[in-house]
């Protein structure tokens, strides 16, 4: 009996120590500029650092790295979009995207603070506060930073009027400045550019860029766990898993995509969107008057899906950290040849978390659960030795 209580402590200890080194997996963040004036992939680590591959710089044609190789100039990062970045202490950076290569280069912090997601779309960019306020930057000749007028560009962030309690943003892609927010109730409010009846509001803005410059409600739609905006058209996923589409070819009032249920997040793309059910799996669809959806082959056990800002390359990463690309551009695999079909990008994979993060059994240190090792197996060996000598088992 003494043996195997002194064993069953050893196990226990055993137990505990290895406990301390169980980490918790954070998966990559993934994004970019996608197709147009960049062609540019990153990954967000789970230790902050961040990853990219693709055009470096302006040039024609551009510099290039084919495979992932670590951007020096950001840390402590926990989100990207397009080449802008939110901090873990929600300070907002941009890749310096001009001249030589910006691998070497520091990013330029935007004037704006306690941001939770940004958006960036070709030439504007969105930001949510933790407050629930919306702000944007840059172009807003057709509205799209919802101040209530048109002007050129602005590069101090500015504050979307009448907007609160605003859970989730959305930045229209290259050929479609448009935004979109996402209240606490499940409605959602657009603005900027309509002239493709993305809004969903049963018309468009009247002509070629032209734009709503004040955030408006979208009438009908309600019930929405997340938007998605895309090349010219919008995404909403609802409460009870459906998804729903307006804009191009789905036409200027919100349709349900046949073929999808169960689905927990979407994401709009090109000429084509994603949506990722709750069984791992991806489907797509495309821009089309009847859009059906289908089955994205060779994924499983999915857990996020993404695209570039544009829409050129999606993204999905499985439940163990792999992260699978395709469409056109660069793919991270070596060459700046696309695939229709997913292919892994190898070279990235989720980074163990910092020390601070190492889940440890409470009030157990390492060196004190090595010295309970040490007794435990000297008295096993020493109650072992008495038995023999007493003739016992």
């Amino acid at each position: 009996m003494l043996i195997l209580n002194a064993r069953l402590v050893l196990f226990a200890v055993l137990g505990c120590f290895i406990s301390t080194h169980v980490q918790a997996i954070v998966f990559p963040k993934n994004g970019g500029a996608g197709q147009g004036i960049y062609n540019t992939n990153f990954s967000v680590q789970a230790d902050g650092t961040v990853k990219t591959w693709g055009a470096l710089n302006y040039d024609s044609p551009p510099a290039t790295q084919l495979v992932p190789a670590i951007y020096t100039g950001l840390a402590n990062v926990k989100m990207v979009s397009g080449v802008s970045f939110v901090k873990n202490d929600g300070t907002v950076w941009k890749i310096p995207f001009g001249g030589s290569s910006f691998l070497n280069k520091p990013a330029n912090q935007v004037p704006i603070y306690n941001v939770t997601k940004i958006a960036e779309s070709h030439l504007h960019t969105i930001a949510l506060k933790s407050d629930g306020t919306v702000w944007g930057w840059g172009d807003n000749q057709q509205g799209e930073l919802g101040i209530g007028s048109f002007t050129y560009d602005e590069q101090t962030p500015v504050q979307a009027i009448g907007l609160t309690g605003i859970i989730d943003v959305s930045a229209g892609g290259s050929n479609s400045r448009s935004s979109y927010a996402l209240k606490s109730d499940g409605t959602v409010y657009a603005w900027g550019g309509n002239e493709y009846g993305q809004f969903g509001n049963g018309g468009t803005c009247g002509s070629p860029f032209c734009g709503i410059p004040t955030p408006t409600l979208i009438p009908g739609l309600t019930g929405v766990l997340q938007i998605a905006s895309g090349y010219t058209h919008t995404v909403a996923l609802k409460s009870d898993g459906t998804v729903w589409a307006a804009g191009g070819a789905f036409g200027v009032n919100f349709r349900q995509i046949a073929g999808l249920n169960n689905v927990v997040a979407i994401a709009a793309g090109q000429y084509s969107s994603m949506a990722l059910k709750n069984d791992g799996s991806v489907w797509s669809f495309s821009n089309s008057n009847n859009p059906i959806a289908s089955v994205v082959s060779g994924l499983m056990n999915i857990q996020s899906i993404e695209y570039t800002e544009g829409g050129a390359i999606a993204f999905a990463t499985s439940t163990n950290g792999t992260v699978y690309l395709w469409g056109n551009g660069y793919l991270g695999n070596g060459t700046s040849n696309g695939s229709d079909s997913p292919v892994i990008l190898g070279e990235i994979a989720p980074t163990p978390p910092p020390s601070s993060e190492i889940h440890q059994v409470p009030a157990l240190s390492e060196s004190w659960l090595l010295i309970m090792l040490i007794a435990t197996i000297m008295i096993s060996f020493t109650v072992q030795m008495k038995l023999k000598k007493s003739g016992g088992c």
